[in-house]
């Protein structure tokens, strides 16, 4: 044997225990929601609204309720570092100044999809980040995340197409 497997085209690949491992080092992300409950006197429920944003800033952090929920939310791989074949600096750099880079590096921000699962509402909850950036950068960060959405939205109709046509009665 080579250490190759034929993989039915004319090429080969491989065996997975002839391919060296190597060491990552992997930048994670969890969201993390919390909730507070306030109290204020407003003219309707747009200012009731506006009024709860304004004092949410001075809310203690223990008036705020909520943690990582692994059933609800998936984590996030933010960034991915093959050891061996990054430096940053020297050669042999130390894995500390890596786990360092990392955690020094914030390019990625989220933005966020509310959704009402119960009644079938959605909404996007537009974040700070968004004021500081180029109307070309919103653009084309909008147009990948419509792109995905629509490609999420057309597979569940066509799921939910399929499941009914299981359902339809049967023509005699």
């Amino acid at each position: 044997m080579n250490g190759q497997i034929n993989n039915g085209d004319g090429s080969q690949t491989a065996r997975p225990e002839l391919i060296k491992e190597h060491q990552y080092l992997i930048k994670l992300m969890r969201p993390i929601f919390q909730r507070a409950v306030v109290s204020v006197k407003a003219r309707s429920d747009g200012d009731a609204a506006r009024k709860a944003r304004r004092l949410a800033p001075s809310l203690r952090s223990k008036e705020w309720k909520g943690e990582y929920d692994a059933d609800t939310y998936a984590y996030d791989v933010q960034e991915i570092l093959n050891v061996e074949q990054v430096q940053l600096g020297d050669p042999g750099e130390p894995i500390e100044a890596l786990e360092k880079y990392l955690w020094g590096e914030d390019d990625l921000v989220y933005l966020l999809l509310k959704a009402d699962v119960s009644h079938g509402e959605g909404d996007v909850l537009l974040q700070p980040w968004l004021k500081s950036k180029s109307n070309l950068m919103i653009s084309d960060l909008a147009g990948d995340w419509a792109e995905q959405i629509d490609s999420l939205e057309s597979k569940a109709r066509e799921r939910y197409r399929r499941w009914l046509e299981k359902r339809r009665p049967k023509n005699k």
